[in-house]
């Protein structure tokens, strides 16, 4: 005899387990697709400045320069396609233990700098100079994405490992386009700290140039050691009418004391070039030189090298260009 009386139980059973696999499928493809887009972010902010990614993988592990870049540029392809994989849905076992693993290693990172009483040149974290975070934060924000990683397990079904090889592989393709033509376009405000409407605050520069935080000077950043920035002053010195130009110059270089004193006698400054930390200098640039003009303690304009000859003339007249 059939009990009639246990279908509606049944039927309830059967209802509340489909609805708890849509949830959790629902959940695990959330946190893919969270995870594959933190990955396309990280993987665009590392290939606008792919030097200072590649400087620190050196300080992870005794690479030659080259050999750093390399893998650079590849790990960006890498993050790239791992991120489209998984934004578009692709959770294959294999693409999976691949994230876990990608945003472990992101951890590990950071554990091993805050072990070491530091953090890497250029700032903390999987995104780079995009967001700023001290080791302590960027541990915090990637337990996070191990968590996420582990979610993304969830709900998985037949449909979640269907191949997505085409989207993958441009996107893969297209990271490692832009991190290797990056050096060459003009990126510097997307790549960097110092870009125009940020505060000065936000540089750090007020740290060392107190002055910035009224009234209008120009900034110019320096590498004591590259003649480029030796020939940058005479230039200045000549077309600002310096010493005593009505805009205010100031040098910044990386702290190195005898090369401070062997650049004052070799290049002749008619302005003041003090000294940063190199972590907080590389944040600011790709190349060197590179100058900024603050105004009212906040970048208003900057240019890759020195300002152009029309722009100079106007800061001459006291002018902002």
């Amino acid at each position: 005899m059939t009990n009639h009386a246990s279908w509606p139980v049944r039927r309830g059973a059967a209802s509340r387990a489909v609805g708890r696999d849509r949830l959790e499928a629902g959940a695990g493809s959330l946190a893919a697709r969270l995870l594959g887009l933190v990955l396309l972010i990280a993987a665009w902010a590392k290939a606008l400045d792919p030097e200072l990614f590649a400087i620190q993988l050196g300080e992870l592990a005794p690479l030659p320069s080259p050999v750093a870049y390399a893998v650079a540029i590849a790990a960006i392809g890498f993050e790239a396609g791992l991120g489209m994989a998984l934004l578009l849905g692709w959770r294959h076992p294999a693409v999976l233990l691949l994230a876990n693993a990608t945003f472990v290693s992101f951890t590990g990172v950071v554990v091993w700098h805050l072990v070491g009483g530091g953090e890497p040149a250029g700032g903390c974290g999987c995104f780079g100079q995009l967001l700023e975070r001290t080791p302590r934060q960027a541990l915090w924000e990637d337990l996070g994405f191990v968590a996420l990683s582990g979610l993304a397990w969830l709900g998985r079904t037949p449909r979640s490992a269907v191949p997505r090889w085409r989207p993958v592989a441009i996107a893969a393709i297209s990271g490692v386009a832009l991190a290797v033509c990056a050096p060459w376009l003009p990126l510097d405000d997307q790549a960097t700290a110092l870009a125009p409407g940020v505060g000065v605050g936000a540089t750090r520069l007020e740290e060392v140039v107190p002055e910035l935080r009224a009234g209008h000077h120009l900034v110019v950043l320096l590498d004591r050691a590259d003649p480029a920035s030796t020939d940058s002053v005479a230039r200045l010195n000549e077309r600002l009418k310096l010493p005593g130009g009505p805009t205010p110059v100031w040098g910044v270089a990386e702290d190195d004391p005898e090369l401070a004193a062997a650049f004052l006698w070799t290049a002749g400054p008619a302005f003041e070039v003090r000294s940063a930390p190199r972590r907080m200098l590389r944040r600011l640039h790709r190349s060197l030189p590179r100058s900024a003009l603050i105004d009212g303690g906040r970048v208003v304009a900057t240019w890759t090298g020195l300002p152009g000859d029309r722009d100079l003339d106007a800061l001459a007249r006291g002018e902002l260009p």
